[in-house]
């Protein structure tokens, strides 16, 4: 049930913001400022604004009809005009009133915005801060063009050009870190599948993937006339060797036959720890790109991995402990279901334990 709802809540908020894109708050809102601002100016029958602010609430009211459908081109627009606004309410104004300040927040939208091309908002943050400065000379300065080149009129242009400077810097460094921050976090995600595809242990494909490959081939064999082989090995007599040398003899035990059944099959064969002692192998038809694998070629690779194990003992105290194990499969050509094949496969290695072990008991 919980599942559930969070799933429809994903949808209810997909559709939402279909309905209302991004932006639509905040032109929204600015949409209310102006109309403040109207109110405003006809008390104090500012003579320009209550004029050129009709404009304004014109072209933000259209900016509402038209979002859903344009909404790049329309969050562009409304920076244009405000910017236009902004600077006619400060020439005509003074620059007590704190229009000029809009500048700073204009600049923040249009650094953040999450559209593909960015350029033009970029350029419109430029002009937005040259214009802050030659509307901070003219009017707040109240100086003669003939002396901005004062040294305190240096300092002036230093500041305030560093200060943007400093906005667009800020802007690369948070579009760089984001970047940083997603590559880490992109391997830290491939770690953790990886580690999930993987046993801890053995380094072998983990059962939890395992059954995921499983489950594509189970399609695929009600599909297609498939080739393959799969294989339970199970090392002998597992439990006496835990019991006999330790659980950490057993763990090197698993390592040691894991790494031939890794160097010994094919390279584009499958080997997965199933569980405890006991392996499971997919074995792919072809046999070295020449055809088909038969049950004489499936005996011929085990058989060799077999003898492999049974060759290769553990040392402990300087004494040599055997290992043997024993092999059980089936092949595709008789089934339609994945999971039938592998209770079969159990089944033929069981077999083989039966008839003495250290052996391999394919289905003929």
């Amino acid at each position: 049930m919980a599942c559930r709802w969070g799933w429809n809540m994903t949808e209810e908020k997909a559709r939402d913001l279909k309905k209302y894109p991004l932006y639509y708050p905040l032109v929204m809102g600015a949409l209310l400022v102006h109309v403040i601002c109207q109110v405003l100016f006809l008390y104090w029958n500012e003579p320009v604004m209550k004029f050129y602010n009709l404009f304004s609430i014109a072209v933000f009211a259209a900016g509402l009809r038209y979002i859903r459908r344009y909404q790049k081109r329309v969050v562009f627009i409304v920076l244009v005009e405000a910017t236009i606004f902004v600077m006619l309410a400060t020439i005509t104004m003074g620059w007590d009133y704190g229009f000029q300040n809009w500048m700073f927040a204009f600049l923040i939208v249009e650094l953040t915005v999450p559209f593909k091309e960015r350029n033009p908002f970029y350029v419109l943050g430029v002009l937005q801060s040259v214009l802050y400065i030659a509307l901070s000379f003219a009017i707040k300065q109240k100086m003669e063009w003939e002396v901005l080149f004062h040294l305190d009129m240096m300092f002036i242009s230093l500041n305030m050009a560093a200060v943007f400077a400093v906005i667009f810097f800020s802007e690369r460094v948070l579009g760089l870190s984001k970047a940083i921050e997603f590559f880490f976090l992109q391997k830290e995600m491939d770690e953790m599948r990886e580690s999930i595809s993987r046993d801890e242990l053995t380094g072998l494909v983990s059962r939890r993937r395992m059954n995921q490959i499983l489950a594509e081939m189970n399609d695929r064999l009600q599909r297609e006339n498939m080739k393959f082989y799969l294989i339970f090995a199970d090392i002998d007599h597992f439990k006496n060797i835990n019991d006999a040398y330790g659980h950490e003899f057993g763990d090197c035990a698993l390592k040691q036959v894991s790494n031939i059944l890794n160097r010994e099959l094919r390279g584009d064969d499958i080997v997965a720890r199933w569980g405890g002692e006991e392996f499971l192998i997919l074995l792919r038809s072809k046999a070295n790109g020449k055809g088909p694998l038969a049950v004489a070629d499936v005996k011929e690779i085990l058989n060799r991995v077999r003898r492999k194990v049974e060759e290769t003992p553990l040392c402990r105290q300087g004494e040599d402990i055997a290992i043997t194990i024993t092999f059980g499969g089936v092949g595709s050509d008789n089934y339609r279901d994945v999971y039938e094949m592998i209770r079969r496969a159990d089944e033929q290695m069981y077999n083989g334990k039966k008839a003495g072990r250290n052996r391999v008991q394919i289905e003929e």
